[in-house]
């Protein structure tokens, strides 16, 4: 049985994530939709940059996302998951779109902006998206991973949490089994997305080839949830990045410099009350 692709948040087929590229993402934000003639970015000097052809780019939310993803029925889309707070996910955004355009109407670009809970770390939005997602009906894991995106869970969740773990996490304040909690989680597991109702699937991929399962991963502080820790091949490690001063147009914290990898041999990874599955093979 091979390992579920873990790139894409929830095994969302075309999906773009660029969480990765922050250090801290939420999930989800106010509705709307691109207006006609908007730009993509910035130019040199700050001036704007091409503009977005008529019905290229949509802007989703938690709210909207469902019924957005319907329209792509007939007009393929590609989901982008960005946060505005770090320029350089726009940037990738904007070039899905510059690419997108070259293809004359025939592709459009939905775009969803993770605002939510600015508070969340790149590793724990992806795994918000893997434990709400939706099951498909008849497929095996290895073929669906996680199931299909829900972000109207996966924000549900961020929103019970506090905003503040990210900045904790990178002051060394966050210990395993500290609560994350602002406030209660969603009291059942399901989503109703128009006229169905549907259980969440309530697994994270972990570890490179682990099963984590329990509303615990989110109730309380996972080791797994620092984005400088590496889990997989049964071996823990820590990666410490060192980033260049602030020059001209680029802010500090942005551009590594070096990378310095230490092994984590003492610790606990999981908090109590996580259920780790057996390791897939």
């Amino acid at each position: 049985m091979s390992t579920p692709s873990p790139e894409t948040p929830a095994g969302a087929r075309g999906a773009v994530d660029l969480t990765g590229f922050s250090g801290a993402a939420g999930a989800g934000r106010a509705a709307g939709v691109a207006t006609s003639g908007a730009s993509v970015g910035e130019g040199a000097g700050g001036a704007a940059g091409p503009q977005i052809p008529d019905g290229l780019l949509i802007e989703a939310s938690d709210a909207t996302f469902n019924q957005v993803l319907s329209s792509t029925i007939t007009v393929p889309g590609v989901l982008v998951l960005w946060t505005s707070q770090h320029a350089q996910t726009r940037d990738y955004r904007d070039l899905v779109c510059r690419l997108a355009a070259r293809h004359g109407g025939r592709v459009v670009v939905v775009s969803v902006d993770l605002q939510a809970n600015p508070g969340l770390t790149p590793p724990l939005v992806k795994a918000l998206l893997q434990f709400t997602a939706q099951p498909l009906p008849g497929a095996a894991l290895a073929e669906q991973g996680a199931g299909l995106l829900n972000l109207e869970g996966a924000v549900r969740i961020a929103r019970s949490l506090r905003t503040d773990i990210a900045q904790r996490i990178a002051s060394g304040n966050m210990r395993v089994g500290d609560s994350m909690l602002a406030s209660s989680m969603p009291a059942l597991p399901t989503s109703t997305v128009g006229w169905e109702t549907f259980n969440w699937g309530r697994m994270v991929f972990v570890g490179g080839a682990h099963i984590a399962s329990h509303s615990s991963l989110f109730r309380y502080y996972q080791a797994i949830w620092d984005p400088r820790v590496v889990w997989a091949n049964g071996k823990t490690q820590r990666i410490d990045i060192t980033y260049w001063p602030a020059s001209g147009s680029v802010a500090a914290n942005t551009v590594p410099r070096s990378f310095n990898t230490v092994p984590v041999n003492s610790g606990a990874l999981l908090s109590g009350g996580v259920v780790l599955g057996s390791a897939l093979t």
